[in-house]
């Protein structure tokens, strides 16, 4: 559940992935209209499968 303290208000108009190397608790950054930049974690089930 997402409140909103936790989600952009406005429209999101940039996202960037980080880099894994060095071990950020984030992976994925958004930019909203909102003027406000959240840190996301984002990990893949199919990460490492073949």
């Amino acid at each position: 559940m997402l409140f909103w303290s936790q989600c952009h208000r406005r429209m999101v108009c940039s996202v960037a992935w980080g880099d894994d190397s060095l071990g950020a608790r984030c992976n994925l950054f958004t930019a909203g209209f909102d003027r406000v930049v959240y840190g996301w974690s984002v990990h893949s089930d199919k990460e490492g499968k073949d």
